[in-house]
């Protein structure tokens, strides 16, 4: 069943399943090797963020304390549910519409939540950016959770990157400020989107069928090494 749930989901993409090994433990696990190679010029990386360049989020966040707050007893089902439904949103779609953009600047939202993984790309192109906490998705019952003292384990690892971060007192203050360094599971992609490729970009996005995403801040020039990521309210 594992495996056939497996196929299903590489297939999707346009991948098979080629060989594997078992092995006898404690408990069940499943892991992959993924091979492949690019077959694009201008592939999509960390390090081209440019000035005025928009950022767009494909899912929204609350992935990591939602699944802590499950792990408590105190996640709504309802939330729940939608929790599931979002970590197996498949993202490729994205991804196409993305190269068939032109897109070159994204990374996915993992374990370093996205102050960790915006700040790459930032530090790796030399570039500066602004988010909103307002225009930042979160999933129902995480900033709840957040309220009531709940975060995810890897969460004060992750809040190492707030030396990077200019945000007031009061922008700390808030549960929304908290999503930024929630470890995501099934994430979403961060595309720092060219203002020239944002409309059809976003046209062609749609017409896929999928969900707007959250345009969550604007890009430019590297004005602070110390704290390239600014946050507003």
């Amino acid at each position: 069943d594992i495996l056939a749930g497996a196929r299903l989901e590489f297939e999707a993409m346009g991948a098979e399943i080629v060989g594997g090994h078992t092995i006898v433990g404690p408990r069940m696990e499943l892991g992959f090797t993924v091979i492949g190679s690019v077959r694009r010029t201008n592939p999509i990386r960390k390090d081209r963020v440019r000035p005025s360049d928009r950022l767009y989020l494909t899912k929204p966040l609350g992935i990591g304390v939602l699944l802590a707050a499950h792990m408590r007893c105190q996640c709504r089902g309802v939330d729940y549910e939608a929790l599931v439904s979002s970590m197996l949103q498949r993202q490729h779609p994205w991804a196409k519409a993305a190269i068939e953009n032109e897109i070159v600047a994204g990374t996915d939202i993992t374990g370093f939540g996205l102050a960790g993984h915006l700040l790459e790309m930032l530090d790796s192109s030399g570039a500066s950016a602004t988010i909103s906490l307002s225009s930042l998705p979160a999933l129902g019952g995480a900033l709840e959770a957040f309220d009531e003292g709940i975060e995810s384990s890897l969460a004060p690892a992750n809040r190492t990157a707030e030396a990077s971060v200019d945000a007031t007192p009061s922008c700390r203050k808030q549960a929304a400020y908290q999503l930024l360094f929630d470890p995501q599971t099934c994430g979403g992609l961060l595309y720092s989107v060219p203002p020239s490729r944002e409309d059809a970009f976003l046209a062609d996005a749609s017409s896929a069928g999928l969900d707007p995403p959250s345009l969550i801040g604007i890009a430019d020039k590297g004005t602070d090494a110390n704290t390239p990521l600014r946050v507003e309210e």
